[in-house]
């Protein structure tokens, strides 16, 4: 795809674990206005264009609980991502698969690892926790739960003190480092 631009913020290798703290509720409606506009090309034709030459790659949605594959439809999602199992969905060449990992209930630090050495080097990682009918947003690496018209910072929700899910960062780069500290997330 051409036109797309990725911008990223640096990261020092030491998290403030208290900086999340400092992030305010803030206004949904007003927020979600202010977000640049969706991409205004339609690119459904050059998408199009590079199933039929053979270059499309097939997306592997790593999903780390159930409530996401939940929302889709007409995308298999694997349980079991044994080698076997991880041939024979290839060889279909679909377009996507989910792989539920339950990962939330596993040692972060490990996942990108454990992924690779079955499915291979990847060309990204792409995390970015976002469940609509939740009410769940991520803005400017900051995740969100919207209560009502606003929109709380998700380390000061009652999700951050869960007990096997809960997080000490609603900043979603601070909070991945804190669970992977060798594996930084840019």
């Amino acid at each position: 795809m051409t036109g797309i631009s990725i911008q990223s913020k640096t990261l020092s290798s030491e998290p403030e674990i208290g900086k999340g703290s400092d992030i305010p509720v803030i206004p949904k409606d007003a927020t979600l206005n202010s977000l640049p506009p969706e991409w205004s090309e339609d690119p459904l034709d050059e998408i199009n264009c590079v199933e039929k030459e053979g270059r499309a790659k097939v997306l592997v949605v790593l999903d780390d609980d159930p409530t996401g594959t939940q929302t889709v439809h007409g995308v298999n999602v694997l349980t079991d991502w044994g080698v076997d199992v991880l041939k024979e969905e290839f060889q279909k060449k679909p377009a996507c698969f989910f792989i539920l990992t339950n990962s939330r209930a596993l040692n972060h630090e490990e996942e990108p690892n454990a992924a690779a050495s079955v499915i291979g080097e990847s060309d990204a990682w792409i995390i970015c926790p976002f469940f609509l009918q939740g009410g769940r947003y991520t803005i400017n690496d900051i995740h969100y739960v919207a209560d009502e018209n606003m929109l709380v910072p998700a380390g000061k929700t009652e999700f951050a003190k869960d007990a096997v899910f809960g997080y000490k960062s609603s900043n979603l780069r601070e909070a991945r480092n804190l669970q992977s500290p060798s594996f930084m997330w840019q």
